[in-house]
């Protein structure tokens, strides 16, 4: 009787190493929610995203922009560093807050853009895979298809 209190002892206090093992793995990990429009709306002509931290360390967004129509990435910083410069026009963009962005805290982004956009992603400086927000359900097929592609096979609009 003695031995069998022992295993499940032993088996107990190996499951709980293994919860508390890949606790700590998760907490490290940058997790961040992408939806396309403002948090707190005002009044702006500008088509905008924002993006909320749900990890309990800072993270800093790489990339962040729209889904247009046909699937391609509009990069947002992208733009702003190569294109609006030779457009000559003023884009109109505005930001809330930073992109390295605190524990539970928001940034926002918006922009004049007069293309049809689907949805928005973000992708922070060690993720992979981007994270992406369609406006139409992806329960369409049409919808599910360009949310894939966004998501695991990039490509941007301009």
């Amino acid at each position: 009787m003695q031995e069998l209190v022992t295993l499940v002892g032993a088996v107990i206090a190996a499951i709980a190493g293994i919860l508390n093992l890949w606790k700590t793995f998760v907490d490290q990990t940058d997790r961040i929610y992408v939806k396309t429009g403002l948090f707190r709306p005002i009044a702006t002509p500008a088509t905008s995203l924002y993006v909320v931290n749900t990890a309990k360390h800072p993270v800093t967004l790489s990339d962040y922009g729209f889904v247009l129509e046909d699937g391609k990435l509009f990069s947002i910083p992208w733009y702003d560093e190569n294109e609006a410069v030779f457009d000559g026009v003023d884009n109109h963009a505005f930001y809330l807050g930073n992109s390295t962005i605190p524990p539970r805290d928001m940034f926002a982004v918006g922009i004049s853009f007069n293309e049809k956009i689907i949805g928005s992603f973000a992708v922070t400086t060690t993720q992979s895979r981007y994270r992406v927000h369609m406006m139409q359900s992806c329960l369409n097929p049409i919808a599910f298809y360009k949310w894939l592609s966004a998501s695991f096979n990039p490509t941007y609009g301009n």
